[in-house]
């Protein structure tokens, strides 16, 4: 027993080690780029490094920038031309670069690049980390003097409830992390005017109307907004729902892998990509990949034990499911088939056949009550839910088609769950999405009860169905949302498994560290991608010139998509006789030529349809003077090309 406790201090001081190896060198290697970014009218700037910290203070870095429409530029007090890249070899202070605008202001922009000074203590514990590493004596020696608090730890360090609990600190961490400072997109902005409608069935019609889902989300966002309009309370319950998300993703891999597989499932969830936008998304797609989750292990609990608690639970979330989303019908769909199979293989089973018809018809009458609250009039010619921007997701009815759009909805459904859909297939996504195809072919392949595969593969065989019927698009979009669920379970199937393969400890062990800095690196490099990004409808910069450049009396015509988001951050000025909501049609393009016979400057603010603007610009003899562009945001300001 002494040997046993002695051998198993000494694995957790070695991984110990390493993992402080592995942090110390990640912190020190994989370091984010900066950009400043900064737009004055017909100027704009941009200066950038590839990474924010030096060691020493004789480190060098390639500091590129490209600014135009100025007068003077110079970079550390040296003149400069406008576009070019400069290697600085001495960080006695951040890089800095002195604009000088045309009008004759001056700016300074700072790159915020930060000179490691550590403490010794710092430079103290990496030597002895190296020490450990390369000589066996001093890791000995160490060990043995560190063993006592070691074996204290060890029934801690052995419980998943320990692994658990720090991953979902992870997650929370990634989540909360520009929570409350990253802007709106549209269909959050008109999710939480939705909620924000006053009395419940005006909030009820609402939804109805402008939204394409069950009302229960919006609901739940409407019991919030008393409390303020920030955005980190918009997007309170989506951060709850991606918070559990993550043990629960653990419970529902322990039903299926080892606890080392289960984990690493967890360890997906907590740190996909897809998981953490949603969860900072005014919608209702991260309680889909949720109550997909428990569902799924209410499912698989109540077929394994038949237990009353699991039975109940099923058919209540089943009830919420149906309010939440449109898409979990699907999955429904597929646990209903599950019943209705064993109830015809059970036949003289009354029990069985009690709690399936009790299920079917509790489900039923909350599907007959979301159809007549929202689905009706949502399916309606001109309703929300039938417009056309999912098409790409419905088979055309080319029969040499049909293969082509079974496989490729499934492998870009496959990348969209673990990220892809956020910056499009990167690297540092496909270290995921990698194991989850080896973990799908585990599914297909490994022996498991036919309810348990068909948990896992009936829910894609349906959505594909309902997209090749016309019925609901399969494809890689926030619709199918809860498809990352078994996605992200294939992962722990392929750790799972990946493990099991390797006998030797040893090469266990080292497999085990690889696949922790693959992940480790490829996180840190998508999240420093996305936290850089300044969201796809953000309309700061252009609501921030308006307010600085607009002269007195000029008018606003705010088209489209813009429409929303202009009325939830300019609520001052969308009230203005000056400002002009329209669609980007013919009609408002003869509005923007009247009103520059009246001013000689039109401001026109839009979301889309950029390409329109400027045909309407050639038939029509504007001058568009673009005055900033963020993402999907343009704002122009119009005058008469004469």
């Amino acid at each position: 027993m002494g040997f046993k406790a002695q051998r198993s201090s000494a694995i957790i001081f070695r991984v110990c080690v390493g993992a402080a190896a592995i942090i110390l060198a990640l912190f020190f290697l994989v370091r984010p780029a900066v950009v400043v970014t900064d737009v004055r009218g017909a100027a704009t700037v941009r200066f950038e490094a590839p990474t924010d910290l030096v060691i020493f203070t004789s480190d060098c870095l390639e500091i590129s920038w490209q600014v135009e429409g100025i007068r003077e530029l110079y970079l550390n007090g040296q003149g400069v031309v406008g576009v070019g890249a400069q290697i600085v070899c001495r960080f006695d202070a951040p890089p800095s670069l002195r604009v000088v605008f045309l009008d004759g202001s001056e700016a300074i922009y700072t790159l915020p690049v930060r000179i490691a000074v550590l403490h010794p203590v710092v430079w103290a514990l990496a030597l002895l980390i190296t020490g450990c590493l390369v000589t066996p004596a001093l890791s000995r020696d160490v060990h043995g003097l560190l063993a006592p608090a070691i074996r204290i730890l060890d029934p801690l360090l052995r419980s998943p409830l320990f692994y658990i609990g720090l991953i979902t600190l992870l997650g929370a961490a990634l989540r909360l992390h520009t929570l409350g400072t990253r802007w709106m997109v549209l269909d959050e902005v008109v999710l939480y005017d939705i909620s924000s409608a006053g009395s419940l069935s005006t909030v009820l019609e609402s939804n109805a109307i402008r939204n394409s889902a069950p009302p229960l989300y919006a609901l739940m966002v409407t019991a919030t907004t008393g409390l303020g309009n920030a955005e980190i309370i918009a997007r309170m319950w989506s951060f709850v729902a991606g918070m559990l998300f993550i043990p629960a993703m653990y419970r529902l891999a322990r039903e299926y892998v080892s606890q080392t597989g289960a984990i690493f499932a967890a360890l997906v969830a907590a740190v996909s990509l897809s998981a953490t936008f949603f969860s900072q998304y005014v919608r209702e797609y991260s309680w889909s990949m949720l109550l997909c989750a428990l569902l799924l292990l209410a499912a698989s609990r109540w077929l394994r034990t038949g237990a009353r608690a699991s039975g109940l639970a099923l058919i209540v979330l089943g009830g919420i499911a149906i309010f939440m989303q449109y898409g979990l019908a699907l999955v429904l769909g597929s646990i209903s088939l599950i019943m209705l199979i064993r109830c015809l293989i059970h036949r003289s089973d009354r029990r069985l056949w009690a709690f399936t018809g009790t299920a079917f018809a509790v489900w039923a009458a909350c599907a007959v009550s979301v159809y007549f609250l929202s689905f009706r009039i949502q399916m309606q010619p001109g309703g929300f839910a039938s417009d056309s921007y999912l098409a790409g997701g419905y088979w055309n009815q080319d029969v040499h088609t049909l293969i082509p759009f079974l496989l490729n909805g499934t492998v870009n459904i496959f990348q969209s769950s673990l990220g892809s859909g956020i910056f499009g297939r990167t690297w540092d996504i496909g270290v995921f999405v990698i194991p989850a195809f080896f973990g799908a072919l585990a599914v297909l392949t490994v022996r498991l009860r036919w309810e348990w595969r068909a948990l896992l593969v009936l829910p894609f065989v349906l959505t594909a169905v309902a997209g090749v019927l016309d019925l609901y698009p399969y494809i890689p979009n926030r619709q199918t949302a809860f498809l990352a669920v078994p996605v992200m379970l294939c992962c722990g199937f392929a750790f799972h498994y990946g493990l099991a393969a390797i006998r030797e400890v040893r090469l266990r062990r080292a497999a085990l560290i690889c696949v922790l800095v693959l992940v480790s690196t490829a996180t840190w490099q998508t999240y420093t991608a996305y936290y850089r990004h300044e969201g796809f409808d953000n309309v700061r910069g252009a609501i921030s010139t308006l307010r600085s450049m607009r002269g007195f009396g000029e008018p606003i015509v705010v088209l489209d998509y813009a429409i929303w988001l202009f009325l939830h951050y300019a609520p001052d000025e969308a009230s203005s006789t000056e400002v002009f909501l329209a669609g980007n049609t013919p009609e408002t393009y003869t509005q923007i030529t009247d009103l520059l016979t009246q001013s000689p400057v039109v401001w026109v603010l839009l979301a889309n349809g950029e390409e329109a603007v400027r045909a309407a610009a050639v038939t029509n003899g504007w001058t568009l003077d673009e005055r900033t562009r963020l993402n999907n945001v343009v704002l122009f300001a119009v005058s008469n090309g004469s």
